[in-house]
């Protein structure tokens, strides 16, 4: 099908600009009444375009726009256009994570991980200390449910008081 620089970008989905680019470095060329034939401008951009990239030293070539390891893994080769908007990606990134940060709904993982392992320390510990605090009671019981409901009362006295620990 004949069309024309601009339908032809449209079909593409670049720029006209780049396409008139690829007519005037021969990659494209054109019928004699100046339309371009899709199809044959298809085979030609495919085989004369810098659209292929490298995925790297251990993977198949990839076309741009194709999916990588990462929608936002650059790649050695990138088009300038990609790594631009691979950029912009990455400072939208950037500034969401901060805005989020300020507003106190992000936290570092540093800071959550401190506060777990201090947490869990604490109830290993208070677990611990149950056969200390309860060991005269059950000495001198002789009923086996008494004992079992001293055991029972006490564990659950250690993980109460944990759930209610405020964690600020």
């Amino acid at each position: 099908m004949d069309v024309s620089i601009t339908e032809y970008a449209v079909q593409r989905g670049v720029n006209p600009q780049t396409i008139a680019n690829a007519v005037r470095d021969g990659r494209i060329t054109r019928n004699a009444d100046g339309t371009i034939d899709s199809e044959a401008a298809d085979r030609e951009w495919e085989a004369h375009s810098r659209s292929k990239i490298s995925a790297g030293p251990s993977g198949p070539q990839q076309k741009q726009g194709a999916a990588t390891t990462s929608a936002t893994e650059p790649v050695a080769g990138m088009m300038y256009a990609d790594a631009r908007a691979l950029k912009e990606v990455y400072d939208a990134q950037r500034r969401k994570l901060e805005l989020e940060v300020r507003a106190g709904e992000l936290i570092s993982r540093t800071a959550v991980e401190r506060a777990a392992f201090s947490r869990f320390r604490m109830i290993r510990d208070a677990c611990l200390n149950i056969p200390a605090r309860v060991a005269p009671l059950l000495a001198g019981e002789k009923d086996e449910a008494k004992v079992f409901s001293i055991l029972e009362e006490e564990i659950r006295r250690v993980f109460t008081d944990f759930a209610e620990t405020n964690l600020t």
